[in-house]
């Protein structure tokens, strides 16, 4: 397991998802990220019942997405302290590393629902998001390498009817291949990307208008 989410990042190999882990009382919630981790989108929630059946339950999870390493949300203390939910999630991202060879590490999780609920609330679009504290793990200083040429604006908002990325303009099909791309196939995508502005239209009426249609 890795305290410092720095070295987990450079234990990581490259063009493989990493997967967030919500781990609650009654659920375990599931998050996972494109081969770039420039996008992390929401799959699944697992019921959880005892330790064996949930640890079953993510490792297949975690095999059939071919995953390169976990991210555990710690639920730190305002104060920065670690209570029983904490030691919780430590016990548990210890028992199951012992069932699953990958890295591990954790994100301080605090007020990471007060930013989820910000974000919903200043945007008029309905978005697709996924866990703050994993978005927030694709920063510079931590998976800063020599990529391939992209038109990511890390502006990850995926537009509720278009389904491309309000961002760079691609679609999440175009995003989670893009690493396995020709250089000719990525041009190609890129030169279409200036016509597809007119597609993130502005939804107008809230529920109201939506009903009418």
């Amino acid at each position: 397991m890795h305290e410092d989410i720095s070295e987990f990042g450079r234990s990581l190999p490259p063009f493989r998802a990493i997967a967030g882990l919500d781990l609650g009382t009654k659920t375990v919630g599931v998050a996972v990220s494109d081969g770039m981790r420039t996008v992390a989108t929401p799959l699944e929630t697992v019921k959880r019942r005892k330790f064996g059946q949930d640890a079953q339950a993510l490792l297949t999870i975690l095999k059939a997405r071919d995953i390169a390493g976990i991210v555990l949300g710690l639920p730190r203390n305002m104060d920065g302290s670690e209570g029983p939910r904490c030691q919780s999630t430590r016990a548990f991202a210890r028992n199951f590393s012992a069932l699953w060879d990958g890295p591990v590490s954790f994100w301080d999780e605090r007020l990471s629902t007060v930013a989820c609920r910000r974000l919903i609330a200043c945007r008029e679009l309905w978005i697709d998001f996924a866990i703050v504290w994993l978005g927030d793990l694709m920063k510079d200083d931590i998976w800063s390498r020599d990529e391939i040429e992209s038109p990511c604006v890390k502006i990850c908002v995926v537009h509720p009817e278009s389904r491309l990325c309000t961002g760079c303009l691609r679609t999440i099909d175009e995003i989670g291949a893009w690493s396995k791309m020709s250089p000719e196939e990525r041009r190609d995508v890129m030169a279409e990307l200036p016509e597809r502005k007119g597609q993130l239209t502005k939804r107008r009426g809230g529920r109201a208008a939506r009903l009418l249609r």
